[in-house]
């Protein structure tokens, strides 16, 4: 297994004020690929914000250090 930094890219379903309508959220999620790494990820995030924000985009952030390889 390995571990990933996903990007998730979303954006707020109804407006509030004071808060951003779109923002980013990175996580480090262990996975035997990076597309089981991005549903585990998806799956929390859906799990925490699912019914405030939506997913736009999911990508792999670089880990230019390679603490994660």
């Amino acid at each position: 297994m390995a571990l990933f930094l996903i990007d998730i890219h979303w954006q707020r379903r109804s407006a509030q004020d004071g808060q951003p309508l779109t923002g980013c959220d990175t996580s480090a999620t262990a996975g035997h690929s990076l597309a089981e790494a991005s549903r585990k990820a998806v799956r929390k995030f859906n799990r925490h914000f699912g019914m405030h924000r939506k997913v736009i985009r999911v990508t792999e952030k670089q880990d230019p250090a390679g603490l994660f390889s």
